[in-house]
This record gives structure tokens, sequence and C-alpha cells, in this order.
């Protein structure tokens, strides 16, 4: 670790206190533009010069801006203790100094004008601005085809950095429904081997190429083991980021209420059970619900069979939604408008 003076222009150099001897590794030496005592250079334009160098990583290797942002400030604080938020708000032009903090605690998102004042801050490349972009829009998305669409374009814009050590486990085995029943009937007794057989055992069924990376993918994942000719499962946990995580899950739902909806014409009719009920329960109330549902589902993986011939795979779903909501004067007047708009739109297209 050795010192770095800045170099001094006049002597109102010596106001600020940023001139003085700044531990920095392996750093050139910074030479700071002019400025008056009242006003010294913020410590945004003199810090990103020597840390450019330091050990933060690559704002690929994240999924949540959020977490991003705060190990650039831990990381910056640690590298010089002056920085806080205070200057990082007035390095980005923000009327409200703790407005980083908010976002990065989940307060507040983070607007389009914020976020390209960021950008530039951080000094980010032409790639690493467009996937930091794409990382707010995903996370800050509220309609999931929007938040699976941002998602893909990340996992496109990492592959040219290299990234070893990739967080989309998750979104990998449950990108596809079908992972799930392959990883159940590889470990059938039957099961030597046979792709095409396995694809048309899933039902609705797979091609064989798709049974094949299924199969290559669970191997990866270390979800299953292959022993000789034959397959054995292991209790191999998937761990995730939370974001990434609920992505996946939701792509996987809502694959499965869709399988759901077709297995009334593609199975027989004691082949599956399909029941529902409307009812009015309070916030308590479901809550309780809530907690039943998952003693069932306990109760219902504890009847987990070994595999023998006349074993299926078998999906079972446990939804619960709500069918209405809670008026307001707010909302209720808003619906009614949009409501009269949209009907006056249809009288023109009639006349």
């Amino acid at each position: 670790m050795r010192t770095v003076k800045a170099r001094i222009f006049d002597k109102r150099r010596l106001h600020c206190p940023l001139v003085r001897d700044l531990p920095v590794k392996n750093a050139p030496i910074l030479l700071l533009p002019p400025h008056s005592p009242r006003h010294p250079p913020l410590v945004s334009n003199i810090y990103l010069m020597f840390t450019r160098r330091g050990p933060m990583k690559n704002v690929v290797e994240y999924t949540n801006f959020r977490e991003y942002l705060a190990d650039f400030f831990e990381y910056s604080k640690k590298r010089y203790p002056l920085f806080s938020h205070r200057r990082l708000a007035s390095s980005l032009h923000l009327s409200t100094p703790n407005l980083i903090w908010l976002v990065m605690r989940g307060k507040r998102n983070l607007s389009v004008k914020v976020c390209n004042r960021l950008i530039k801050y951080l000094r980010l490349s032409k790639r690493r601005a467009a996937y930091f972009r794409a990382m707010v829009n995903f996370l800050q998305s509220t309609k999931h085809e929007e938040r699976e669409r941002y998602f893909s374009r990340m996992m496109q814009m990492r592959k040219p950095f290299g990234v070893k050590k990739l967080d989309v486990q998750h979104y990998e085995y449950y990108a596809t429904w079908y992972n799930p029943v392959i990883r159940e009937l590889v470990t059938y007794p039957d099961f030597r081997g046979n792709l095409h057989r396995l694809g048309w055992q899933v039902s609705p069924p797979i091609s064989w190429h798709q049974a094949r990376d299924s199969v290559k993918l669970l191997l990866r994942l270390k979800m299953i083991l292959k022993k000789g000719n034959r397959y054995v499962q292991t209790d191999s946990v998937i761990s995730t980021s939370p974001e990434v995580k609920s992505l996946a899950v939701n792509n996987y739902h809502r694959q499965m209420a869709y399988n759901a909806a077709s297995s009334y014409d593609r199975c027989k009719k004691d082949e599956n059970n399909i029941t529902s009920v409307t009812m009015s329960i309070s916030r308590n109330k479901f809550q309780q619900l809530v907690n039943e549902t998952n003693d069932y589902r306990r109760r219902v993986m504890a009847l987990h069979d070994q595999a023998s011939k006349d074993t299926k795979v078998y999906q079972i779903n446990i939804q619960i939604f709500p069918v209405s909501r809670v008026p307001t004067r707010t909302k209720v007047r808003k619906h009614i408008e949009s409501y009269n708009d949209k009907g006056l739109m249809n009288l023109r297209k009639r006349d």
C-alpha cells in the first residue's frame, strides 16, 4: 500500500481535505481541476479514479442492483472514510440527501434520470451500462412478462464477460415444467437410457432432444447421480437470489397451471381430481388457511412411493388467490372513468 498525492495547481487546493495523502494501491497521481474554497471537488470525481483498480466486483456478477449499490457504498466507505450518502447525492445533483440509501433499502425506485446519472457517476462502459439498466428494469417491473424479458436480456449480456459463477440455477431448473418430471422418471427401474421412451412418458409428451437436455441439466445441477446404468436422486438444494428464485418459480407455476387446464382433455376421468371452492375469509383467516395448506403439502410429500411398474408422476397444485378487491373511493372512481372512456371509444368505432 503506497501513498499517492494529488498535484496542486494553486494555493486554493490546500482548502480541500482530499488533497492530503490518499492510500491507494497501484493508482496514478490524481490531477484535480481548479475549484473555489467554498466548492471543493466532489468525492465522486476523485474517488472513482482510485477505485477502478480495486477489488470491487463486476456489475455483471449481480442480479440485484440494490445489492450492487450497497456493496459499492460499503467499499467506497472503506477506501475513503469521508464518503457518505450526502456526498453521493450531491454528486448526483439530488435534492433528497438519502435517496440512494432509500433505493438500497428497497423503499424507493430508481427513475430513468437518476439511473442515467448513476451510470455516468460509476463510469460504466456501454455494455455494463446496458446491463445495469436491464437489472434496474428487471427488479422494478411489476409484470411477469417484462421481468422475464429483462432477465433473459441480462443472461445474454453476461456471456461476453465470461462470468463463471452464475446465480441462475433455480431459473434453469424451473425454466421448463418437465425438469421435475424427468427427475422422477429417470429413477424408475425400467429406465435404461432410452430418451425416446422417456420423452413419450411425459404428459404431454416432449421430444427426445428435450429429454436429453433435461437429463444433462439435472446431472450438472447434481440433482441426480448416475450409478452404473441407474440414476438416483440427491438431496441437493439449489440456492439462488430471491428475485431470480421468484421469477423462476412464477414461470413454473404458470406452466403447471396451463397443464392443469389442458388435463381435462388429455387425461381420463379417473386419472385426475380437480376441485375448487369460493369463500369469503378475513386476513387472519387467510393466514390460517395458508398454514393449513402448508401442513397438508408436507403430509402429501410423506406419501411419496418408490418407483414401480404401476407408478405415475402426479402434479398437485394448491392455489389460493383473491377474486375480489376491497373498494376505495379513488379506485372505484378511476375504474368508472376508465370504463366510460372505453365505452365512448367503442361507440366511436361502431359509428
